[in-house]
């Protein structure tokens, strides 16, 4: 993996650990979570990320 490519998964898992906080603490929906998750997908592009976003939030 590049070096760029491990700069976007960080900053990309970072991104997701912060919106999963809010998201546990009742700040964020479950929809404005997914909402976000797609964002950061979208933006980050990461190779790893993605093997996660499929897990339940319930």
């Amino acid at each position: 993996m590049s070096r760029e490519a491990l700069e976007r998964e960080a900053a990309y898992q970072s991104a997701m650990r912060m919106f999963r906080s809010l998201w546990e603490k009742g700040v964020l929906s479950c929809k404005d979570y997914l909402e976000a998750e797609r964002m950061m997908r979208e933006k980050y592009k990461p190779a790893l990320g993605t093997l996660f976003s499929d897990i339940s939030l319930t």
